[in-house]
């Protein structure tokens, strides 16, 4: 009887645990990024929709249940998408722009729109600090999720370079 209830319970705490689901960070640091799009600038197919930026922090949210098994493959059921693009060198870490594609607030049609923000992202090495707030549609001012201290997973051109074969002679 105890073996019984025990196995139940297993089953529904592991039931409850899959379906609550969790969330991945991704976290890639452009050094070398130099243009942002804005719509709001014009035609980005005229060359008229960018605007310019001294590198970028992208980062990349998945969340929700993980799918293990499905005939696509492993994925997670919500992908969110936040871009920090500095107005000026790197140090600079309250001059930025954001742009933002979440299951919360979705984008609509690429290429994204730049959001009004305010806030810091600063980087530390291979870290970042991000506490920042966006203005939503109906003008409220609402924290992100990826708020935080998050480790950075890629910094380019950096890692790219360790990784690539010295020219051959």
């Amino acid at each position: 009887m105890f073996a019984i209830l025990t196995s139940r319970i297993c089953v529904t705490v592991c039931v409850l645990l899959l379906n609550a689901g969790c969330a991945w960070n991704h976290v890639y640091y452009n050094k070398e990024e130099k243009w942002v799009s804005n719509v709001w600038e014009g035609d980005i197919f005229e060359h008229k929709g960018k605007v310019p930026c001294y590198g970028s922090i992208k980062v990349y949210r998945d969340h929700g249940m993980f799918h293990l098994f499905s005939p696509e493959g492993a994925w997670w059921q919500y992908e969110d998408f936040y871009g920090f693009y500095f107005k000026k060198a790197a140090d600079s870490s309250h001059d930025f722009y954001f742009t933002m594609d979440s299951t919360e607030n979705p984008a609509g049609p690429l290429p994204l729109k730049i959001v009004e923000s305010r806030g810091v992202v600063s980087v530390d090495g291979r870290h970042v600090l991000i506490d920042v707030e966006y203005r939503d549609a109906s003008g409220n001012w609402k924290k992100p999720t990826i708020n935080g201290q998050r480790k950075i997973d890629l910094i380019f051109p950096d890692d790219t370079r360790r990784f690539s074969k010295p020219p051959s002679k």
